[in-house]
């Protein structure tokens, strides 16, 4: 009788879930005074002894719950007390591994590549004490699982142990791989956009300085968005010898910062001689997200103002063209983006009309002309003044919508030796499927160009830029 009671006893014993509770909030108690209140507060040396005193009150009960009579009841109480008996051995290292034992510097290390003492203490810590309260926590959800009865199955509390031990070594290899990640800097961009990569006209650019170019980061080390951009302007670097790229503590050379006119950190500074561009991208990553999705974009439209001279594009009005701002009779798409792309390429749009001259002549600065979709009449001498231009070496784009009338440009189309065929185009297999219907074949999509002046550039770039005509009609020549 006094066996079968004192094995009942173990039994409701170690089934009590309070003792977990008790350790596990020693530990939390811990935590709170170590990572959160810190110093030498006396906070926390409250948190830290409330916390040591509850684990090692759990510890006794466990240790002293063991049955002086065999069976399977002795092996599941020993089990959690050597446990529980581990996760106090862990603080203990990690209280080894502190400024109060090991002091403030860093001891010497072991090893060519620099892992010391302390680095060893500080992942063997972590690592002991989720081996042991992983599968202490499985065991007590086992034995709380096995109702009011008076008996335990051993060979389920320890597939419990066994579990929760495999869960814990998963755990712990993610600690030892970020460890080796740490010391193998090695920076590998995962996203779909790959927004840290410069594309290939940045590429160009950069390959093709003819004079020397500095590039300055201005900001703190070990700053995030640093982390994010240098291995971009790193890649850049590697491509011209006459890029430099130079990195810049605001608060550690605050003249360099004043030579730029820089007064915050955060910014990027190309500087060509004496001019210089600035894209700003914030210091702070939360900040920073949405511009860093636009880095090689702002890059590089930084480099072309440096690099190239800014020309002056003049778009032709006064005729009812298509506009960049919604017009309440005009229920046409406007052309936002396509004047977006060709600001980004450093050029500067004007607008000309016969107010601004155009009855005259075109303006000398004139690099281009750009005619979208008139719906009326040329004034008398504007056509005459478009025509010189273009005899004198100009270069005009025009586009027109086949549901348009643009009949009152018939002749001049004829003298630039064209006809626009206003018949649809269609393609069975090469177009967008905006509408999942079979309006979207008039949605052509190609990267096959013939060989022109005209579209050198789309043609060098086909494999990346592939051009879309949404219900296009076509000129002949």
């Amino acid at each position: 009788m006094a066996v079968e009671k004192s094995s009942e006893i173990l039994v409701l014993e170690i089934r009590k879930t309070y003792y977990l509770i008790a350790y596990l909030t020693g530990f939390v108690l811990i935590y709170i005074s170590e990572r959160l209140i810190g110093g030498f507060s006396n906070y926390r040396w409250i948190f830290s002894g409330a916390g040591v005193l509850l684990a090692l009150y759990a510890v006794f009960k466990w240790s002293a719950g063991c049955p002086r009579t065999g069976g399977g009841y002795r092996s599941v109480a020993k089990l959690m007390a050597w446990l529980s008996v581990g996760g106090l051995m862990s603080l203990a290292i990690y209280f080894i591994n502190s400024d109060l034992v090991l002091g403030p510097m860093p001891v010497v290390a072991l090893s060519k590549e620099g892992i010391g003492y302390r680095q060893v203490l500080s992942a063997l810590w972590p690592i002991m004490m989720v081996c042991c309260l992983v599968p202490l926590v499985f065991v007590q959800w086992s034995l709380g699982s096995m109702a009011k009865g008076q008996v335990i199955e051993k060979l389920r509390v320890m597939g419990s142990a066994r579990a929760g031990a495999s869960i814990a070594m998963l755990l712990c290899s993610l600690f030892l791989l970020n460890a080796v990640v740490n010391q193998k800097d090695v920076h590998v961009d995962l996203s779909y956009f790959k927004t840290t990569k410069p594309s290939d006209s940045t590429r160009e650019l950069v390959s093709g300085l003819s004079d020397d170019t500095k590039v300055m980061l201005f900001y703190p080390r070990d700053n995030d968005v640093l982390n994010e951009i240098l291995p971009y302007f790193k890649e850049l670097e590697g491509l011209s010898a006459r890029l430099k790229i130079e990195l810049i503590d605001l608060a550690i050379d605050p003249n360099k910062a004043k030579e730029y006119r820089i007064n915050s950190q955060g910014k990027i500074v190309l500087a060509r001689g004496a001019e210089t561009q600035v894209v700003d991208l914030d210091e702070k990553l939360d900040r920073a997200k949405y511009k860093l999705g636009k880095l090689d974009l702002e890059f590089q439209k930084a480099l072309l103002k440096l690099t190239r001279e800014e020309k002056t594009v003049y778009l032709i009005a006064g005729h009812g063209e298509r506009s960049q701002v919604k017009v309440e009779w005009d229920n046409r798409p406007l052309y936002i983006e396509f004047t977006k792309f060709l600001t980004s390429r450093n050029l500067r749009f004007m607008t000309l009309n016969a107010a601004a001259g155009l009855g005259k002549e075109v303006p000398q600065d004139a690099a281009l002309l750009v005619w979208i979709d008139p719906a009326g009449t040329p004034l008398p001498g504007e056509l005459d003044s478009i025509k010189k231009y273009l005899i004198g070496g100009g270069r005009m784009l025009i586009m027109l919508d086949p549901d348009s009338d643009t009949s009152s440009l018939n002749d001049f189309i004829e003298y630039l030796g064209l006809y626009f065929r206003r018949t649809k185009l269609a393609d069975e297999y090469n177009y967008l499927p905006l509408r999942r219907s079979p309006a979207d074949h008039y949605s052509i999509v190609t990267n096959n160009y013939t060989v022109h002046p005209a579209v050198g550039t789309v043609t060098y770039y086909r494999q990346y830029m592939p051009v879309l005509f949404h219900r296009t009609g076509y000129f002949e020549s």
